[in-house]
C-alpha cells in the first residue's frame, strides 16, 4: 500500500483541528447580572455545548441571558448538555444557586437561566378563586398560591393573568390554570370554576407539542408551541380563538394556519379582551377576533374568526417588529428602531398619538416629551392605558387615568406619553420589568421590590388597603418571596 501524500496528511490534521475548534464549548461567564456571553441575529445550538460559570452572588429573582437572539426566529435546537427546562445549579463562594434553562425566555426567543419560582404570590379579587389559595375571599396583601394539584412539584417559569383567571407555564411544558371558567378558559374540558390549579388538557391539538409561552385575554387563553403553532381555548363569541367559528371551547383548538398564516412560524402571541395578535418569524403580524374599534388593524371594523393581516403600510412600512402587546381593545408594538406603534380603541388616548380618535390602521405613538431621545426596552398594554420601560430606567405611560393608573400624580387622561413618578419607593431603584392590568400598573425592581399604582377596589395593589393610588398617596412596596 502506498503511503499517503504529505499534503493529504496535512489536510487531515487541519480538518481534525478545525473540527475540534468548532466543537469547543461556548464559554458563558457571568461576572454581573447583565453579562451576555453570546449575541446573534440567528443561532444554532445543536451540536455544541455550553460551559456556564457564575462569578458573582445573584440576588433573588436574577435572570441570566446566555444567548441574546436579536432575530425573530427561535434558537435552532438546544445545546447537547443543556435541555429545555433543565435545572442548572451554579455555585459561587461555595453557595449553590439554582436556575432553570429556558430557550424561549427574555424577549421570547433568547436562551436564559431563570430563577425558579419556589413560591407564587397573588392578591386582589378572589370571587372565583383566582388567587388560588383555597378560598374565594379577596386579599389586599400577597398570599401564597397553592402549589398542589397541577402545580405540585412543578417549576414555574411564566405566570399570566386574564380576566378573573390565571395560567402558569412550568419548565416541563405543562400549563396549570385556575379561577373563572364559565367559557372554558381553564382549558380542562369543563366550565366549572376552580380555586386550585387544574391542568390544561394536553391531548388533541397539543399532543406531542412543547408549549413555550402562554397568554391570557379577557376570557380566552393562548399557548404557543415550539413548532410555531398556536392553540387557544375559552370564549369565542367574536372569533378570538381564530379557528374559523364562534363557538366557545373548553379544550384547546388550533388557530387557523391557512390564509395569512400559511407557511408561517408564530414566535409571539398576545391576547386582548376579545381579540388576539400574533407575530411571525418573518416579521408579519396577524390578528383575529373582535374588531369593533379597528383593533385588528386591517383597515376595517368587521370581526374575523380567522387570522387577518395587519396593515404594514404607513407607519409600519419597512419596520421590523420586535415586541407585541394586546390591550383591552387596542394593540401596541415595538419596532427595532425604537418606534412605538398602536391601533384600535382610543377614547382615552391609549394610542398615544395626540388625539382620541379610534384607528383601524397602525399609527405612531408620539416620540416627543418623555420619550424624546429615549430607547424603549419593554412594553405592556392594559385595559385602556399603556406602560413602557426605557433602557435608561424611565417609565412612560398614557391613556386612561381615572384611577391613577398612569402614576403621574393625577387622574387626568393623557393622549401622549407622560412620565411615571419615580420618587418615593422607586427612588434610586433599577426597574427590571413591568406589567399592567385593566386599571392598574406594576413595576418590578432588580432588588426584588414590587410597586403598584392605580385602582385598588379589590386590593389589587397589595398594600393592605383598598384605596386607589395615583402616586400622590405614595407608592407601596412588597418583597417578592422565593
Amino acid at each position: 500500500m502506498n503511503p499517503r501524500p504529505p499534503q493529504i496528511l496535512l489536510l487531515g490534521i487541519w480538518l481534525m483541528s478545525l473540527s475540534s475548534l468548532l466543537a469547543a464549548p461556548v464559554a458563558a461567564d457571568f461576572n454581573t447580572p447583565t453579562d451576555v456571553p453570546v449575541t446573534a441575529s440567528s443561532y444554532t445550538a445543536t451540536g455544541n455545548t455550553v460551559d456556564l460559570r457564575l462569578n458573582f452572588p445573584p440576588a433573588t429573582g436574577t435572570t441570566l441571558t446566555v444567548v441574546k437572539n436579536t432575530g425573530l426566529a427561535f434558537i435552532n435546537g438546544i445545546f447537547d448538555n443543556l435541555a429545555q427546562g433543565q435545572i442548572v445549579t451554579l455555585t459561587y463562594g461555595g453557595v449553590p444557586y439554582k436556575f432553570v434553562a429556558n430557550y424561549y425566555g427574555g424577549s421570547g426567543n433568547d436562551l436564559v437561566l431563570q430563577w425558579p419560582a419556589g413560591r407564587l404570590l397573588a392578591w386582589g379579587s378572589n370571587l372565583y378563586g383566582q388567587l388560588n389559595n383555597g378560598n374565594t375571599v379577596d386579599s389586599n396583601v400577597p398570599v401564597p398560591v397553592s402549589a398542589t394539584g397541577a402545580l405540585a412539584d412543578k417549576t414555574v417559569v411564566t405566570v399570566v393573568a386574564g380576566r378573573l383567571f390565571n395560567l402558569a407555564l412550568s419548565s416541563d411544558g405543562t400549563v396549570a390554570a385556575w379561577g373563572y371558567n364559565y367559557n372554558g378558559q381553564l382549558g380542562n374540558g369543563t366550565t366549572t370554576l376552580s380555586n386550585v390549579p387544574v391542568a390544561v388538557n394536553a391531548t388533541g391539538v397539543l399532543s406531542g407539542k412543547l408549549i413555550v409561552a402562554v397568554a391570557a385575554g379577557g376570557y380566552h387563553s393562548l399557548a404557543l408551541c415550539s413548532d410555531g403553532t398556536l392553540a387557544a381555548w375559552g370564549k369565542n363569541t367574536d372569533g378570538q380563538l381564530g379557528n374559523g367559528n364562534t363557538t366557545d371551547n373548553s379544550l384547546p383548538v388550533a388557530a387557523n394556519a391557512t390564509g395569512v398564516l400559511a407557511g408561517k412560524t408564530i414566535v409571539a402571541a398576545s391576547a386582548g379582551w376579545s381579540h388576539t395578535m400574533a407575530l411571525c418569524s418573518d416579521g408579519t403580524l396577524a390578528t383575529w377576533g373582535n374588531n369593533t374599534y379597528g383593533q385588528l388593524g386591517n383597515g376595517g371594523t368587521t370581526n374575523s374568526n380567522v387570522p387577518v393581516a395587519v396593515s404594514v403600510a404607513g407607519v409600519l412600512a419597512g419596520k421590523t417588529i420586535v415586541a407585541i402587546s394586546a390591550g383591552g381593545s387596542h394593540n401596541m408594538v415595538l419596532c427595532s428602531d425604537g418606534t412605538l406603534v398602536t391601533w384600535g380603541y382610543n377614547t382615552y388616548g391609549q394610542l398615544g398619538n395626540g388625539n382620541t380618535t379610534n384607528s383601524n390602521v397602525p399609527v405612531a405613538v408620539s416620540a416627543a416629551g418623555v420619550l424624546a431621545g429615549r430607547s424603549v426596552a419593554a412594553i405592556s398594554a392594559g385595559g385602556s392605558h399603556n406602560l413602557v420601560l426605557c433602557s435608561d430606567g424611565t417609565l412612560a405611560t398614557w391613556g386612561d387615568n381615572s384611577t391613577g393608573q398612569l402614576g403621574n400624580g393625577g387622574t387626568t387622561v393623557s393622549n401622549v406619553p407622560v412620565a411615571v413618578n419615580t420618587a418615593g419607593v422607586l427612588a434610586g431603584r433599577t426597574i427590571a420589568a413591568i406589567a399592567i392590568g385593566s386599571g392598574h400598573s406594576l413595576a418590578w425592581c432588580s432588588d426584588g421590590t414590587l410597586t403598584a399604582w392605580g385602582v385598588n377596589l379589590s386590593g389589587q395593589l397589595g398594600n393592605g388597603s383598598t384605596t386607589n393610588s395615583n402616586v400622590g398617596g405614595g407608592f407601596f412596596s412588597v418583597k417578592v418571596l422565593e
